[in-house]
């Protein structure tokens, strides 16, 4: 089954625009590589693509089977969770590696 997936963060840390030494791009080739279908989501970031990597203005609705929030971008934060979480499937798995949201039910904290 394909699985989409929405990365939430390209630059290698909060709240900047760089993308230079970005973990997140090692995750987004490692998901590709899987033959995933992965949506790049960063406000922060000016370019609409990158290479292969095409970022994305609008996350889709109801759409993603999994989230990584990759980057704790104060954007993101603002977002909240609830907002988050609508970005997913009934059933979706949400990975917060840089524990934006500690302790919250239904989500993964790394």
């Amino acid at each position: 089954k394909k699985i989409n997936v929405l990365l939430m963060g390209a630059t290698y840390k909060e709240n900047c625009n760089d993308l230079r030494n970005s973990k997140s791009l090692e995750i987004f080739k490692i998901l590709k590589k899987k033959k995933h279908e992965v949506h790049f989501f960063d406000p922060n970031v000016n370019q609409k693509k990158l290479g292969k990597i095409v970022f994305t203005k609008k996350p889709r609705k109801n759409f993603y089977d999994g989230i990584i929030i990759s980057v704790g971008h104060t954007v993101f934060k603002k977002m909240g969770l609830n907002k988050i979480l609508k970005y997913g499937k009934k059933n979706c798995k949400v990975f917060d590696i840089k524990n934006l949201f500690p302790n919250q039910k239904g989500i993964i904290n790394l």
